[in-house]
């Protein structure tokens, strides 16, 4: 009977642990540089995977430029992984990046500045590892 009570305790203390392992979330603190001032909305994408990038995300957010003037976006609940960050000024408010003959036709960035002349930047070469709160930027070209 003491051997049961001790084995029950010890799944209830293992799954306790895991839950709170599960819960623990980070925040990212993005700055983005080269912003068009008070025009449109900044779209930011999350993408942990390879797999869908850059079309499904794992978070978006999306900031209204003509009711706040900032260029610090805060990118909560996030959980500790590997992650690559696109930004874009939408600057007609359409919801999609217009492309054009030439490339984007709207300011576009990556995390790490990841650049690719073809089309997106790699997954490879703009994801970064986030296992605590952190802040990085992303230029807008």
């Amino acid at each position: 009977m003491k051997k049961i009570i001790l084995f029950t305790i010890g799944l209830i203390m293992a799954g306790l642990c895991a839950t709170a392992q599960e819960t623990e979330k980070i925040s990212i603190t993005l700055k983005v540089n080269g912003i068009k001032e008070g025009k449109g909305q900044l779209m930011v994408g999350i993408y942990n995977s390879e797999i869908g990038y850059p079309d499904k995300g794992y978070k978006f957010v999306t900031i209204d430029l003509k009711k706040t003037n900032t260029n610090t976006v805060l990118i909560e609940d996030i959980v500790p992984d590997e992650y690559a960050i696109i930004v874009y000024q939408d600057l007609n408010e359409n919801g999609d990046l217009d492309i054009g003959m030439r490339g984007p036709e709207e300011p576009l960035g990556y995390s790490n500045n990841a650049s690719n002349p073809y089309g997106p930047a790699p997954f490879a070469s703009a994801k970064m590892s986030f296992t605590k709160d952190t802040e990085t930027s992303i230029t807008l070209k």
